[in-house]
């Protein structure tokens, strides 16, 4: 990346940072699979849900499909706080029976096969600048 102050190049150091933070959650993703715990599909809630190119980019990056919420679903937030709430009062026997009866799936965007592969470089870049990492650190 160059110093350039432009909008441009600000716009250029938003895009890496997204890509950078996707790329993370699918490390995440990855290694709970590794341990045995795989993650099937992202499920996405807030503002990011209004935002139709960084949920691409997630499905992408993950390599998953993405999952928001039905449009006009309540916050997230509100809707894990009720969740919790009615488990805690009796009314569902469990976090897993509740939030099956009070969260409304919506629209699922898969991954594309394509950008999948496209993001994989980076994906391999960011490994790499990790491992490059942890052998600085271990120079003291």
């Amino acid at each position: 990346m160059t110093l350039d102050a432009s909008f441009d190049g600000l716009c250029r150091i938003y895009w890496r940072a997204c890509v950078a933070l996707a790329l993370g959650v699918r490390q995440i993703a990855d290694a709970l699979a590794a341990g045995g715990a795989p993650v099937a599909a992202l499920r996405v809630i807030g503002g990011h849900t209004r935002n139709p190119v960084l949920m691409r980019l997630y499905a992408d990056a993950a390599g998953r499909p993405v999952i928001a919420p039905q449009e006009g679903a309540p916050d997230g937030m509100l809707l894990g706080g009720a969740v919790a709430a009615a488990t805690a009062a009796g009314l569902y026997p469990d976090l897993r029976a509740a939030a099956a009866a009070m969260a409304r799936e919506g629209r699922v965007l898969p991954a594309d096969p394509g950008a999948v592969a496209w993001l994989a470089r980076d994906m391999r870049a960011l490994k790499l600048m990790q491992a490059h990492r942890r052998a600085l650190d271990a120079l003291g």
